[in-house]
């Protein structure tokens, strides 16, 4: 899940260049082996599922505090479904979608409890949420040499592949190091060392395209658009 938490962090904007544009993030799960059977019945069942969280998080965004944490529950419920219906049927299924807009050191980032507008001039982000709008602290991070090979062209782009371990887990990042890391431009200072943003933010490139492995499928963080050009003042506005 793209949760605000866990998608918040900031780099000098020299780290990015001066790159203006938008970029698009999904996260979605793919079960390993399809069973044979009521592969229809269960696609409609996935579509449903697939709206009920759209609805859900929807609400997250305008919720008080008390009424969020239930919805965040429902939401965890909802994912969870929709991972083992994936597992069942042998697709894919959506989890959740980021939109990031960048100009300079202003990134703004609409994810599925809110947004997020930071600046990295003043190192400051806005985080308007559940109906309020709050100043958060954001912390520098330093790209990291990797150790990466070529990887597979992407959106008609070369990118470099490198295997990123922590926690137990193995994170396989195709990324464009011609482009700003979104991931590294909105990160919390309290976010966990083992959250996504919090590894992908070392990446010196845009993260393409993000695998972790699981016993039963497979999550993937993909960019479906990078589309470069200006971005109007009116997206940094609360």
């Amino acid at each position: 899940m793209l949760r605000l938490a866990c998608v918040l962090l900031l780099i000098p904007a020299a780290v990015g260049g001066e790159w203006s544009g938008v970029i698009e993030v999904v996260q979605s799960f793919t079960g390993i082996a399809a069973k044979a059977g009521v592969r229809q019945d269960l696609d409609d069942l996935a579509r449903s599922l697939e709206d009920r969280l759209a609805r859900t998080r929807a609400r997250l965004k305008i919720a008080t505090p008390l009424v969020a944490r239930t919805l965040r529950e429902d939401v965890g419920h909802l994912e969870a479904d929709l991972e083992r219906l994936a597992v069942e049927r042998g697709g894919s299924v959506v989890l959740g979608r980021a939109l990031f807009q960048i100009a300079g050191s202003r990134t703004v980032a609409d994810l599925d409890e809110g947004r997020v507008i930071a600046d990295g001039t003043t190192q400051q982000a806005l985080v308007v949420a559940g109906g309020r709008t709050e100043k958060v602290a954001l912390r520098t991070v330093t790209p990291r040499p990797l150790d990466a090979r070529a990887g597979q062209d992407l959106l008609g782009r070369p990118t470099r592949l490198a295997e990123i371990a922590g926690d137990g887990v193995t994170w396989r990042v195709h990324y464009d190091p011609a482009l700003p890391n979104c991931w590294a431009r909105v990160l919390l200072s309290t976010a966990p060392a083992a959250s996504l943003d919090a590894v992908l933010a070392p990446v010196p490139g845009l993260p393409l395209l993000v695998e972790l492995s699981k016993k039963d499928g497979v999550h993937r963080w993909t960019v479906q658009r990078v589309q470069a050009g200006p971005v109007a003042d009116s997206a940094f506005t609360p």
